[in-house]
């Protein structure tokens, strides 16, 4: 057993070592194979089932979202609500199927229906009309439960894993009068830093943004902040060190690492009753550079997200968020 450990170590370093020549054909050849795998499958040039019930998800999930925003505005996302409508008609159509995508879209719209009724806003007669002739649904959505507390919330950042995980939900909606102290997040990625890695390698790196006007600076280059990123009273921005990896076969890897810190910084966050929503860095090479620029993060890391924090007010809403059940996400073979 020791000899084959010994041959694989030999093996791992023989391929770092190898020419820059033959470590740029690697990393060619995987992109050429990956994109090709991407551009085959992925919904960017199909449309399946699949790719349909992804867009409804993420179609609800954004109208659902604006029902938790701490100051939610009436009226609010006419385009999406009228999207949604037809897409739910659609999905319908073309996959026959009411399932957890469809019955969470058309529960989030008779949410909608019903806030708006509540509070004496006048919809589009026929956006009313379209959504009450929707079949009923019963799946939680942000309107739900009533107003949550901090306590009620934070309630099992001491339970044990199972309670801990199904409790931790993404909050966007901070109170900018309680600041977060910076070591209560330093205590986080103490936790976060248990986190398996490639060879032990730990190559995650996470920026403490604590000023208001660089925070607004490199929020204002992300997409999905809007409605509750002025509120956060840190941000923290995580990326993975490019100096940890040895070989093209691991162009993967620092996503998947940093990826696997991340969630463990969620759970962290969530125990040390730190309100927070994990942003995408979905970003363009010039929105990239000038992120760099703006918070001074070194050129040998890359971005893989940012996290928005603060503490939570006295009462608020989050976005349920439905789950498929496990049988979704496994196959035995």
């Amino acid at each position: 057993m020791i000899f084959k450990r010994i041959a694989a170590a030999l093996q791992w370093r023989i391929r770092a070592l190898l020419p820059k020549k033959t470590q740029r054909a690697l990393l060619r050849d995987n992109a050429k194979y990956y994109a090709k795998r991407f551009y085959q499958y992925s919904g960017v040039a199909n449309k399946t089932r699949e790719t349909d019930a992804a867009y409804l998800t993420w179609l609800g999930h954004v109208v659902e979202k604006g029902l938790a925003m701490p100051d939610m505005r009436l009226g609010f996302g006419g385009e999406r609500v009228r999207e949604l409508i037809g897409r739910l008609d659609a999905y319908l159509t073309n996959h026959g199927e009411r399932d957890l995508p469809y019955i969470a879209g058309v529960h989030i719209l008779k949410t909608y229906a019903a806030v708006h009724r509540e509070r004496g806003f006048a919809l589009d007669a026929d956006v009313l009309a379209a959504i009450d002739a929707l079949p009923d649904a019963d799946v939680p959505s942000a309107y739900d439960k009533a107003d949550y507390t901090p306590g009620e919330f934070f309630a099992a950042k001491d339970a044990a894993f199972p309670e801990l995980a199904a409790a931790r939900k993404s909050v966007r909606n901070y109170d900018p009068t309680k600041p977060i102290e910076v070591e209560r997040l330093v205590r986080a990625i103490e936790i976060a830093s248990s986190a398996p890695s490639a060879c032990n390698r730990q190559p995650a790196r996470v920026h403490i943004i604590t000023r208001r006007e660089q925070i607004d600076a490199c929020l204002a280059l992300q997409n999905g902040n809007r409605g509750f990123g002025h509120l956060c009273d840190k941000l923290l921005i995580v990326c993975g060190d490019l100096r940890t990896i040895y070989d093209a076969h691991e162009f993967f890897d620092l996503n998947t690492n940093v990826g696997m810190f991340i969630m463990n910084l969620s759970y962290a966050l969530y125990h040390e009753e730190i309100g927070h929503c994990i942003l995408n860095w979905y970003a363009k090479p010039e929105q990239d550079k000038k992120l760099r620029e703006t918070a001074g993060i070194p050129e040998h890391e890359n971005v893989v997200c940012m996290i928005s924090c603060g503490a939570v007010p006295d009462r608020f809403r989050i976005a349920v968020s439905p789950r498929y059940e496990a049988e979704h996400f496994y196959v035995v073979h």
